[in-house]
């Protein structure tokens, strides 16, 4: 266990950024060689090897894997998944992130995603997870999204992908107030995420809702 990435963690031993700028991790996997794949708060992916980066994976034309923080990074059916704050989850190719090597002083290898998938406009993502029905043998994924809501994916990426679809929506955050109606079976919530929401308590959902500026 010790000599894992998450053994590490554990002892406190810290990973050596070199000339990397020094980030916070949120996602990491560890490969089945031993390397470890990591994102950024920025947006790129980092592999280590032996506690030090061995090489940061950008996009070609020095743009960067996610606009923002790598939330998760998982290694499905040997295709590497991330998923940032961006709202984006992109498949990278295996063998090209693993293989991955300094082509000069720049310390940075690009690459392109094989697919992608936006889930939404003002998503920010947390985490995924894969639900399998094994009697129809759907995949199905659910996506967390910090913005408030659970999200249902379908993540084949062929022409007959469904859009994905929002199941819940709730508070992003603390609610700050609550009223109920005196005459109906209704409340009223507001929150640090600048909404106010209209529940029905009885059928147990939300009627509407309304976003003010911050």
């Amino acid at each position: 266990m010790a000599d894992t990435f998450t053994g590490l963690k554990l002892q406190g031993e810290l990973g050596k950024f070199g000339k990397t700028e020094i980030s916070d991790i949120e996602g990491y996997v560890e490969l089945p060689d031993g390397k470890v794949l990591s994102g950024t708060e920025t947006g790129n992916m980092l592999l280590w090897e032996g506690g030090l980066i061995k090489v940061e994976i950008g996009r070609k034309g020095k743009k960067l894997c996610h606009q923002g923080s790598i939330q998760q990074i998982l290694l499905d059916e040997g295709e590497l998944m991330t998923v940032g704050s961006d709202g984006f989850i992109r498949v990278w190719d295996f063998e090209s992130v693993d293989t991955a090597d300094v082509a000069d002083e720049s310390g940075l290898f690009e690459m392109e995603p094989m697919n992608e998938l936006r889930v939404g406009h003002d998503v920010q993502l947390k985490s995924i997870l894969k639900s399998t029905d094994a009697e129809n043998e759907v995949t199905i994924w659910y996506a967390q999204d910090a913005n408030g809501g659970i999200w249902k994916l379908d993540l084949t990426f062929s022409h007959t992908s469904q859009a994905p679809d929002k199941l819940f929506t709730y508070h992003a955050g603390a609610i700050t107030g609550c009223d109920v109606s005196p005459l109906t079976h209704l409340v009223a919530t507001t929150g640090v995420d600048h909404t106010v929401r209209v529940f029905d308590f009885l059928q147990k959902k939300q009627l509407c809702e309304k976003r003010f500026p911050d």
